[in-house]
């Protein structure tokens, strides 16, 4: 537990909502928030410990926190989905110990489909499931920005536009991040061979077809290449 201390960090709008809360006299509310917040993150952290993932930082932000990992893109589904859906049930548990008005907006608020809360995490495992992990962080994209949108269409407010553009700059380098993302989720498979039951056959050679926890074999010149031939022949030339 030592060696998560130094891995937290406090993100700067944190700061501004906490002055903000001392002067419009709303101090006591936000410490209610931030402790929800915190019991959020320990369901989260306790699954990630179970599951002995490697974890490089803990954000804590005024509306909930981030956990950034240090983890192979490749683990599988059910993990993550258990250490995401952790924040979620820690919460609910904790409201009847702890009984207060701020819990269910804000599980309502961190389940929205928005990057980079909780509801976006689900939504994407949901879509590595469906699709090809490519395209799976594309919809992730659309969904975000969508919800965004509608958001403030429907419910405009002072509070909300500031989070809107936190969550705005969130898309903005989630979006830079994706070719890198999906680079490192091709050559950890071609590193190493991950012993998958469902397989899949992709006529061609497009890697963009390729999904998380499915063995795949590429099709093309009127021959049958394993995917570690064809991600071996891709990284060659690179």
């Amino acid at each position: 537990m030592k060696n998560i201390y130094p891995k937290i960090t406090f993100h700067p709008l944190l700061l501004f909502f906490a002055l903000l809360a001392i002067f419009t006299a709303h101090f006591q509310q936000f410490l209610t928030f931030m402790l929800i917040i915190f019991i959020h993150e320990c369901g989260h952290l306790l699954f990630a410990f179970l599951f002995h993932w490697k974890i490089e930082k803990i954000i804590f932000l005024p509306f909930g926190g981030m956990i950034k990992f240090h983890e192979k893109l490749n683990r599988p589904i059910y993990q993550e989905f258990l250490i995401v859906l952790g924040g979620p049930l820690f919460q609910i548990l904790f409201s009847f110990v702890y009984p207060t008005i701020y819990h269910i907006p804000l599980l309502i608020f961190n389940l929205l489909p928005i990057y980079p809360l909780d509801g976006s995490k689900i939504l994407l495992l949901i879509f590595n499931v469906c699709f090809s992990y490519y395209q799976s962080y594309v919809f992730l994209v659309i969904f975000s920005y969508s919800t965004i949108f509608l958001l403030n269409l429907c419910y405009p407010s002072f509070y909300f536009l500031i989070f809107s553009l936190f969550l705005l700059f969130q898309q903005v380098q989630f979006m830079r991040d994706i070719p890198s993302y999906f680079l490192t989720f091709l050559f950890e498979r071609y590193e190493k061979d991950y012993p998958y039951y469902r397989k899949k056959i992709i006529v061609g050679k497009n890697v963009k077809r390729m999904k998380r926890s499915v063995n795949h074999t590429f099709f093309y010149n009127q021959r049958i290449y394993s995917e570690k031939e064809h991600l071996k022949s891709i990284f060659m030339k690179k």
